[in-house]
């Protein structure tokens, strides 16, 4: 007979026993819970020399990992700080890019002499000023103006449509009209161009009420648009996005053809100054009128002739003329003229005269 040390309780009995008399575990649940303790000191016993092995090592290969990580952490950080500027510089790019200014300025500031942060840093602080933010605000109000031209396009033209282009435009740039420009060139500039949007404006109510005011008006506003995009474009390097450069460029050419066209005006302006109007009396005591004059001017006109308004004091038209037609008229060449005075029982030697030349060299006309 064998002892059984009961599993539950702790108390032996008789291997005979169905039970533990004690506390009447089974015995065949304690042979088994018996088996697997046998099983698991076994295994204990097979294990616990690899630990003491493995013991004896652990310190040794722990110091190696720890010192492989310390040299990895301590390169990456050099090779952060090292590359920092560099990283710092490309997303200085990036907020440029994104019109961010003012975050580009701030890491601009803290790279000082790195690359050519200095030179950036200018261009930023010109993008933050006045000068700087109305050419950007010019250039979108330019795309969006041809952009809503775009999306109007095959509808009649009509008041409301030539009013919205111009306020399209206007509603970038017009807060500017009484900003103070570090240049103040461009200050006038812009002061001139929001004039001629407004002028614009103004012209396009005109459309289905006078046509002919319209016109005139209209085209002196957009010559005066046209003449400041040449120059602001010229002098402040105003530019749009690729998909609209030609249209850009379409208005600079007609701008300084328009530019062109207003400096020959004055021109031949002051060369009506020096014309002569002579009168005489014919036999029926009619009075007849010729208007002398010469080109001096270096072109040859195709065709040239004058309107005149006679204006008293206060700038009111009294009484109008005008001349008879000369063709290819040379420079330095004297021409004489029929000339007519619509009443000519006004005493016009006391006004003064205002003239309206109409001529054609080829490329230059009025």
């Amino acid at each position: 007979m064998a002892l059984i040390k009961c599993t539950e309780c702790g108390k032996e009995f008789s291997d005979k026993a169905d039970a533990c008399p004690n506390c009447g575990c089974p015995k065949d649940d304690i042979l088994k819970e018996l088996k697997q303790n046998e099983i698991q000191n076994e295994v204990e016993k097979q294990v616990e020399p690899a630990k003491e092995e493995v013991s004896e090592k652990k310190p040794t290969k722990l110091k190696f990992a720890l010192i492989a990580v310390v040299i990895v952490v301590v390169f990456g950080i050099g090779y952060y700080a090292a590359t920092g500027n560099s990283r710092n510089y490309a997303k200085a790019q990036e907020l440029i890019q994104a019109e961010d200014f003012s975050g580009a300025k701030t890491i601009l500031e803290e790279l000082g002499d790195y690359e050519d942060s200095k030179e950036l840093l200018k261009n930023v602080n010109y993008q933050l000023s006045t000068d700087g933010t109305f050419i950007r605000e010019m250039s979108k109000g330019l795309m969006e103006r041809w952009d809503k031209n775009e999306e109007y396009k095959g509808k009649e033209e009509s008041s409301v449509l030539l009013e919205e282009y111009c306020q399209v435009e206007l509603d970038r740039v017009e807060k500017y009209y009484d900003k103070k420009f570090d240049d103040e060139k461009l200050g006038i500039l812009a002061q001139a161009y929001i004039d001629s949007l407004k002028d614009a404006k103004e012209a396009a109510k005109q459309y289905a009420v006078n046509y002919v005011a319209y016109s005139e008006n209209w085209l002196k506003a957009y010559g005066d648009r046209t003449m400041a995009i040449v120059q602001i474009v010229e002098d402040y390097g105003l530019t749009v996005d690729e998909a609209y450069e030609k249209t850009l460029q379409e208005l600079v050419t007609s701008g300084k053809s328009e530019d062109k066209n207003r400096r020959f005006k004055k021109t031949v302006l002051e060369m009506c100054e020096g014309f002569t109007v002579k009168s005489s009396t014919d036999e029926w005591g009619y009075s007849t009128y010729k208007v002398e004059m010469k080109n001096t001017t270096d072109v040859t006109f195709e065709y040239f002739y004058i309107d005149v308004n006679y204006l008293d004091k206060d700038g009111n038209i009294k009484t109008t003329g005008s001349s008879s037609q000369v063709q290819n008229w040379k420079p330095g060449q004297t021409a004489t003229m029929d000339y007519w005075i619509v009443d000519d029982k006004v005493n016009v030697s006391a006004l003064k005269m205002e003239y309206n030349p109409h001529y054609s060299t080829g490329d230059l006309y009025e």
